[in-house]
């Protein structure tokens, strides 16, 4: 055995130590070192995607998975726990095609995980469908166009509280921030729309400037400040 393949057990061994530990961020060190001498060894994706879940380095874990799974497409653990990462990073959509695989390799959490996100994406496409109904009759009421923004939001993404927003380019922020400027042309008061706005404008901000940004969320303070202190009169 060369030495080179001993080094990245050594290294794999060491990663695993550090998990039982939950040490996750050094054993991803670990796991990473590991690959850089032996790159062709697919199972160290698995183990590294693994602690990268536990760090919710989703995005990372993903790409891992993806490493892995272009050798091993009959792994259903594996398919399923991408698909876990797909829906915590905000892709539902994604998500729900790994849980087929799963479902397609005899998993039956795998079925159940399917039918599950089916059964919510379906009522999430009826309600933004009732919303629309109500906004196409000339509905002049803010609050509908707020709840459609939240919709097209969560309905495939759109985790703010995510360290990585990556997967915010699945939803289409523009359509968003279409229904909370009518919502806010209504009612200019209405101080969650200023946020949420302020949140979309912040994840396109390669297309509004900062002191466009900065606005919503200084205009939402703003009203909050005036709203708590009028009840508290």
């Amino acid at each position: 055995m060369e030495s080179s393949e001993l080094d990245a057990k050594y290294f794999c061994f060491r990663a695993q130590q550090r998990v039982e530990k939950n040490d996750f961020k050094r054993a991803i060190n670990d796991f990473t070192s590991a690959l850089r001498i032996n790159p062709e060894n697919k199972d160290i994706y698995l183990h590294r995607a693994k602690a990268k879940v536990k760090c919710e380095l989703y995005l990372k874990a993903i790409e891992d998975f993806n490493s892995y799974l272009e050798c091993n497409s009959n792994n259903v653990n594996a398919f399923l726990d991408r698909g876990d990462c797909y829906l915590k990073a905000g892709s539902k959509e994604k998500a729900l095609k790994d849980f087929n695989e799963a479902c397609l390799l005899g998993s039956e959490l795998g079925r159940e995980k399917k039918e599950y996100l089916e059964s919510f994406l379906k009522k999430g496409e009826t309600y933004i469908k009732k919303l629309s109904k109500e906004i196409n009759h000339g509905t002049t009421n803010p609050k509908t166009y707020f709840l459609r923004a939240m919709a097209y939001k969560n309905q495939d993404g759109g985790d703010y509280d995510l360290e990585i927003n990556d997967f915010n380019k699945f939803v289409n922020y523009e359509l968003v921030i279409n229904d909370l400027n009518k919502c806010i042309d209504l009612d200019p008061k209405y101080e969650d729309a200023y946020f949420e706005r302020h949140n979309a404008k912040n994840i396109l901000s390669d297309r509004y400037s900062k002191k466009e940004i900065d606005s919503d969320l200084e205009k939402y303070n703003s009203i909050r400040f005036k709203r708590v202190n009028a009840e508290n009169l």
